[in-house]
C-alpha cells in the first residue's frame, strides 16, 4: 500500500515562498491565460515565450514571467530575513539614466531554503553587493538552453521536497507532462506530477506571502518593478538568439 505524502506544515511553505508562486501565480500578479491561449494563429513572440500549465489548475502562465516573479519573491524572502537589502541604484550613461536593483550583504541569522539560499551563495566572501542581474546569470551558469524553464524546474524539485509533486518516470511520460519532459534518466524519462490536494491545501498560506508581496508594491513600487524587470533581463540574456524567419 503506497503512503499518503504528508501535508506539508506552514513553515515549511514559508520557508520555500517561490514555490507557492508556481501553484499560485495569479497570487503574485502573474497573468493566468485559459487553456486555449496561443493554440490559433500562435505568433513568433508567444512561441519564445512559451506557455505552461499552472500544477493541479485550470490555466497557463508566460514561463519567463512567472520564472521571473519566483526570482524576486526568493529575493524578496532573503531581504525579510536580513540576509540582504535590496535597493535601487541609478546612474547616467551618456545622459540616460540607467536604474538597476542591488543586493547588499548584511549578515542576519536567518536560514533560507532552496532558491533563497541558492541566490545567497552567489556572494563570494569578498562581495558587499551584487546586482541582481548578476545573482540570476552566475545562479545559472554557463549551460542554460532554455533558462525560464531551468527555474521551473528548480522549484519542480523543491515542490518533490515538500511533497507536493510526485515524480513519475518510464518510457512514455512525455505525454503526462505539463509542458515538456524535465529530465532523461536511465530506462527512460521523468516528469513531475503535482499531488492535487496538497496543492489545493497551500492557497492560505500562499495568500498571506502574495499578501506580503503586494504590501512589498505598495511600500515601494519602482523597487518591486524593477526587481521582476531586473530577473527578467537576466532571462533573456541567457535565452539562445531567434531563429531566422524563413517566411521570405
Amino acid at each position: 500500500m503506497n503512503q499518503e505524502p504528508p501535508v506539508p506544515q506552514p513553515t515549511d511553505l514559508e520557508a520555500h515562498p517561490e514555490v507557492l508562486v508556481l501553484f499560485w501565480p495569479d497570487l503574485f500578479g502573474v497573468r493566468l491565460l485559459p487553456h486555449s491561449a496561443g493554440v490559433a494563429g500562435m505568433g513568433r513572440k508567444l512561441l519564445q515565450d512559451d506557455l505552461v500549465t499552472v500544477p493541479g489548475r485550470p490555466g497557463r502562465v508566460h514561463s519567463k514571467s512567472v520564472a521571473a516573479h519566483i526570482f524576486a519573491v526568493a529575493l524578496l524572502s532573503l531581504h525579510d530575513l536580513g540576509l540582504i537589502a535590496l535597493s535601487l541604484q541609478s546612474k547616467k550613461i551618456l545622459f540616460i539614466k540607467r536604474t538597476k536593483v542591488v543586493a547588499t550583504r548584511i549578515g542576519g541569522t536567518g536560514n533560507p531554503q532552496g532558491l533563497a539560499a541558492a541566490s545567497l551563495a552567489q556572494f563570494k566572501p569578498t562581495d558587499s553587493s551584487l546586482t541582481v542581474r548578476d545573482i540570476v546569470r552566475q545562479w545559472f551558469g554557463n549551460d542554460t538552453p532554455i533558462p525560464s524553464m531551468d527555474i521551473i524546474s528548480s522549484i519542480e524539485s523543491e515542490a518533490e521536497t515538500l511533497g507536493l509533486y510526485r515524480k513519475v518516470t518510464g518510457s512514455n511520460v512525455a505525454s503526462r507532462a505539463t509542458k515538456r519532459v524535465a529530465q532523461v534518466v536511465a530506462g527512460g524519462s521523468f516528469t513531475y506530477e503535482p499531488v492535487a490536494e496538497l496543492v489545493a491545501s497551500t492557497e492560505e498560506v500562499a495568500s498571506h506571502i502574495a499578501d506580503r508581496w503586494r504590501q512589498f508594491g505598495s511600500d515601494d513600487p519602482e523597487l518591486k518593478e524593477r526587481l521582476v524587470k531586473d530577473v527578467e533581463s537576466a532571462i533573456e540574456s541567457r535565452e539562445p538568439p531567434e531563429p531566422p524567419d524563413s517566411s521570405n
